[in-house]
């Protein structure tokens, strides 16, 4: 019978203060969410304050230098750690936010922000105190955190420039109802009648933020498909059908294995990934990879445990209905950025070429 072993074990890159952070997280994620995640999907985003609690236990900036607030660890897989124990608890909204906050806005201010540029925001989106969202345009429908973000970083052309949401002509209107992830705070945000003058250019192609998009999502969409596995194996374990469980059948023994074999060579590759992005070696078309193919494990073991469920996995009272449901949610955003398509062929077209 399949089985899903713990989220950092047997994984190289994780040593024992992975372990120890990875405790933490999950000792916060069951005092300071679980408790309210229903709340907050019915409110149609969490509250800004989930972000201060989680900045005041050095959660946002374990990669980021001292001198700014942070852990000054210069490792991503802190942060890999605290996506994936946010999607086990069922608040993949909530991880999608920690990655483009954390994992996306941070970093981007760390390789490309001058250093009046990086004094200006990185203490305040490290503590919690200030929110950063990336925005694909200057008019985006359905962003992710766009009911909280204090801070865009919107791609213009090939540019990216730093824009505070509290600038007169920036206009965000709240989606309400959103059936994948609803505890995101989507919303769709406007800010073409922002003057330009407030704006902080980066020199820097949108291409980073898009890389890092991909590589945060390919962490989230994995923990989604281990989360449908697990689900999965819970339930056929407890399920009798003709008196035997559901997990003794053959088929179903063989659909699990399938997934749990995607799911261990899935995660061998995005740690890879995760661990080359920490020594600036992650190349876009190989987070694209990485998110084409996370994201199509999620889907397949979304869809499996589903139908394993039977009937039950319709009712929305159980937890496979909003992992299905979140699946979706995480290919949409990575569509709302970019399509991994378009990297992955290019890349395949510089192997071509290479002498």
């Amino acid at each position: 019978m399949a089985t899903v072993a713990p989220i950092a074990a047997g994984r190289p890159v994780f040593t024992n203060d992975h372990e120890a952070f990875r405790e933490s997280v999950t000792r916060f994620i069951d005092s300071a969410v679980v408790p309210d995640l229903d709340g907050w999907r019915r409110n149609d985003g969490v509250p800004r304050s989930v972000f201060g609690e989680a900045g005041a236990h050095g959660f946002l900036g374990t990669a980021v230098p001292d001198r700014f607030g942070g852990g000054d660890a210069e490792d991503y897989g802190f942060l890999a750690l605290l996506i994936e124990e946010t999607v086990a608890a069922g608040a993949t909204g909530l991880a999608v936010l920690w990655a483009l906050h954390a994992g996306v806005t941070i970093p981007f201010l760390l390789d490309h922000g001058d250093p009046e540029t990086q004094q200006r925001f990185l203490p305040s989106l490290v503590t919690g105190a200030q929110i950063g969202i990336p925005s694909p345009g200057v008019a985006v429908s359905g962003l992710p955190g766009g009911r909280l973000a204090d801070v865009l970083l919107v791609s213009v052309d090939e540019a990216v420039n730093i824009l505070p949401t509290d600038l007169a002509g920036v206009r965000i209107g709240v989606v309400s109802g959103n059936l994948g992830a609803p505890e995101a705070g989507i919303a769709d945000v406007d800010v073409t009648a922002a003057p330009s003058t407030e704006w902080t250019a980066v020199p820097a192609k949108r291409s980073a933020i898009h890389r890092d998009v991909d590589l945060w999502l390919a962490v989230a969409a994995l923990a989604n498909a281990r989360k449908a596995i697990e689900l999965a194996v819970e339930y056929t374990g407890s399920r009798k059908v003709f008196g035997r469980p559901l997990a003794e059948f053959e088929n179903t023994q063989l659909r699990l294995a399938e997934l749990a074999a995607e799911l261990s060579a899935a995660t061998s590759y995005v740690d890879l990934c995760v661990a080359a992005r920490a020594q600036t070696r992650l190349t876009p078309a190989d987070a694209a990879a990485a998110r084409q193919v996370t994201v199509g494990l999620s889907d397949r073991a979304v869809d499996q445990s589903l139908q394993l469920h039977g009937g039950y996995g319709y009712m929305r009272e159980y937890p496979i209905a909003q992992a299905f449901a979140d699946a979706r949610f995480i290919r949409t955003v990575g569509r709302l950025y970019s399509d991994p398509r378009q990297a992955v062929a290019e890349r395949l077209f510089e192997i071509h070429r290479a002498p």
